[in-house]
């Protein structure tokens, strides 16, 4: 089992999050709470999060709580891109944040969501 990892690196438009290795449930809603801080800190309403090199996880409670909080946290104020593994095909998490307001996309290329994100909301 490797240890959850999370870099932050600060843009000039956005917000990137490089996240890494084994996660539990409450490193998703760490992770959220520590975005909005520093949403809030930085004044900066873009996010982009790069999950490619987390270990892959089926769990559909985990994907549809975080959907919940993302959209309670950020509702229709932040846009959020998320990078995820090609092998990952399940949008509940962009489907159930989305039905709650937040502005979020999930997708395989990096490139198309660093387009979407830079788009005026």
């Amino acid at each position: 089992m490797s240890e959850f990892t999370i870099v932050c690196q600060e843009h000039p438009q956005y917000l990137q999050y490089t996240l890494s290795g084994d996660h539990t449930d409450q490193d998703w809603v760490d992770l959220l709470h520590r975005m909005a801080a520093d949403v809030e800190r930085t004044g900066k309403m873009r996010i982009y999060i790069d999950a490619v090199e987390v270990t892959w996880t089926d769990s559909v409670m985990l994907r549809y709580r975080v959907g919940v909080l993302t959209g309670k946290l950020f509702g229709g104020t932040t846009r959020i891109a998320a990078l995820t593994r090609a092998d990952d095909s399940d949008p509940l998490w962009e489907t159930v944040a989305s039905n709650r307001g937040a502005i979020v996309r999930l997708g395989h290329d990096g490139d198309d969501l660093l387009k979407w994100l830079a788009q005026d909301a």
